[in-house]
């Protein structure tokens, strides 16, 4: 699949989850540059019936700040909400949790 809009970057050890019912949410991840990883905290909703991508920022629901760039994690959408979970970044095993509420035309 060719995406148009705004495609992410290629990468490995990211979340791809169903959003809505045409719609994928892929966030983070990592890929190589220089012989070292970079650790990716990005989202996109992807159309899968019109190929089109666009980045999105997701906010956290408390007065966290940004999470932490991360791969191996776990993403879920929950009724009006994004959950987050663990993952890596670098060597650093992460254990934390993250709501995102969705709001707007992207909920």
């Amino acid at each position: 699949m060719s995406l148009s809009g705004s495609p992410p970057c290629a990468r490995n050890r990211a979340s791809l989850t169903l959003f809505k019912e045409d719609t994928l949410l892929l966030f983070g991840g990592n890929y190589l540059i220089d012989r070292s990883d970079k650790f990716l905290s990005d989202a996109y909703l992807i159309n899968v019936k019109t190929n089109e991508s666009k980045k999105i920022e997701l906010v956290a629901s408390s007065k966290q700040k940004k999470s932490l760039a991360r791969g191996h994690h776990s993403l879920v959408k929950s009724g009006g909400a994004l959950w987050l979970f663990g993952g890596e970044h670098h060597r650093l095993r992460l254990s934390d949790t993250w709501q995102f509420e969705l709001v707007g035309e992207n909920s």
